[in-house]
């Protein structure tokens, strides 16, 4: 992997975290103040809408960054390829059924270590967004797993494999993963997803391939919560 990708991998990152943890909250207000939410009548469901909103616009804004400073690795690197083979579409099948069995074991781990009786605060949100405006399940199933795969797949496992093992970038990727979606304690269910994620991802060698058990994992969790 040569410096420049290194380099630009780790643009994506800072600008990953800038977007989610201080440019949404400016994001949200300026849309809060073009009126077109009814925040003085039913302001729960306003504030949904403007998340929902937001987190469009945000990860449309982040997919444009990050195509733009891809866009001679979209064309060359192998695993950013649309091309799948067989093998993809055998570790597309296994990492469904793995994500959802470390789903499964995560959120037993969360419950028994830190004793918690309720749901994650994220997948409560997301199924209230969904359920409130459907045109959430845009962000939920395609923009949010497609930009999450490229931070914590490709850019963050290019970088930790200029110093560490893959083994060690894998676990590293993945705790990263974890503790930023900002939902504790709820970070073993998080690890573990990161980590099938990641192991589908560098098995596969196909960006597209751990991206397509993402987006399946999601739009399977949220479809099951609001039947």
């Amino acid at each position: 992997m040569n410096n420049s990708n290194i380099h630009k991998s780790g643009y994506i990152i800072l600008i990953y975290f800038i977007m989610t943890q201080f440019v949404g909250i400016i994001g949200v207000q300026l849309l809060a103040k073009t009126g077109w939410y009814d925040v003085q009548g039913n302001q729960q469901q306003a504030i949904q809408q403007l998340l929902v909103h937001w987190e469009l616009i945000g990860y449309s804004l982040a997919f444009i960054i990050i195509f733009l400073i891809y866009s001679k690795e979209l064309l060359n690197d192998p695993k950013l390829s649309i091309n799948l083979t067989r093998n993809s579409f055998i570790w597309i099948l296994i990492g469904i059924i793995f994500v959802f069995l470390g789903q499964m074991i995560g959120s037993f781990l969360d419950k028994s270590v830190f004793q918690i009786t309720t749901q994650s605060a994220n997948t409560s949100s997301t199924v209230a967004s969904a359920t409130i405006s459907p045109v959430a399940l845009i962000s939920i199933v395609l923009l949010a797993p497609l930009v999450e795969e490229f931070v914590f797949r490709y850019a963050a496992i290019n970088i930790l494999t200029r110093k560490f093992k893959q083994t060690w970038s894998i676990l590293i990727s993945s705790f990263f993963f974890s503790i930023m979606h900002f939902d504790f304690p709820f970070i073993f269910g998080y690890f573990l997803i990161g980590l099938i994620l990641a192991v589908v991802y560098v098995r596969s060698n196909r960006l597209l391939v751990s991206f397509i058990v993402h987006a399946s994992m999601n739009l399977i969790v949220v479809m099951l919560q609001i039947s």
